[in-house]
């Protein structure tokens, strides 16, 4: 029987609403995993965040967080790569938001338990409500400084998020752009649908970077198995052999799928990868 590589977001793609996997999801994944497929998971939030959501799935498998900045294989827990933005970028973005009612995130990685470190003074009241209120971000591991100064000794940081309208973030994107070889993906913020996220990773850190990069080391299944739900995962979606996009992703991450699957809330990715095992056959 051939065997493949099945590479998965987790957010929006194999999660309800309450940013867990369905137990008829984590039994279907296992039953793929006995049949000899492996499983990689990848993500662009912090392993802090991720690591609950995939507590229920005791089978062997590799984690790409923060859209492939720290790839760990698990459940050993152990970190394999690293692609890491470097601290001059932190000190263009200090220009670029000297005016700007509010700020950005900046993250420590996996080895520094994924601290994210954050200047209160330099937010809205509105918006630090919303970090203190937001379910799902109660799960980041809050640092507060008043200067990212002294942390700049640090000299390389996991990822930069940035947090406002669609308008703003493309317009910080376009100034990073000029001076920069990034990763930016602009992303809505599961939260607050009102918001965008823009996330900035170091130039190989990708979803698809991630998993070429494992598939080539490790050497996994070739053949690939992809889905997700947002912008971050196009890069993924554009290396595999089968594509599949959830049917609440953007249009313009649809346009590169081979398969439009339910949403996560009706279980669409146990149809998916059914109708892409049946296709592809034994």
């Amino acid at each position: 029987m051939q065997t493949y590589t099945i590479a998965l977001d987790i957010d929006g793609t194999i999660t309800d609403k309450e940013y867990l996997i369905p137990d008829r999801v984590v039994a279907y994944f296992k039953d793929l995993y006995r049949q000899g497929h492996t499983f990689i998971f990848a993500t662009g939030r912090t392993f802090v965040f991720a690591f609950p959501t995939l507590s229920k799935i005791d089978f062997p498998y590799f984690l790409a967080v923060q859209n492939g900045a720290d790839l760990l294989s698990m459940p050993d827990k152990k970190l394999l790569f690293q692609n890491y933005l470097d601290r001059n970028v932190v000190l263009e973005l200090e220009k670029i938001y000297q005016d700007e009612k509010e700020d950005f995130l900046l993250y420590a990685g996996y080895e520094k338990g994924d601290l994210c470190f954050y200047r209160p003074k330099k937010f809205s009241e509105e918006m630090l409500h919303y970090f203190r209120s937001s379910e799902g971000l109660k799960k980041t591991n809050w640092h507060s400084v008043t200067s990212f100064k002294g942390i700049l000794n640090q000299k390389k940081f996991s990822l930069i998020k940035c947090i406002g309208s669609r308008e703003r973030c493309e317009e910080i994107k376009k100034k990073l752009t000029k001076d920069f070889s990034l990763q930016m993906s602009l992303v809505k913020d599961p939260f607050n649908l009102n918001l965008y996220l823009l996330l900035i990773t170091a130039s190989e850190a990708n979803k698809g970077n991630a998993i070429q990069k494992l598939i080539h080391t490790f050497k996994l299944p070739s053949f690939l198995i992809a889905a997700g739900d947002d912008m971050n995962d196009i890069s993924l979606l554009k290396i595999a052999d089968k594509k599949i996009a959830m049917e609440n992703a953007p249009k313009e991450l649809q346009k590169h799928a081979h398969l439009i699957a339910p949403s996560s809330q009706k279980l669409g990715i146990i149809a998916a990868l059914n109708q892409v095992m049946n296709e592809i056959g034994p």
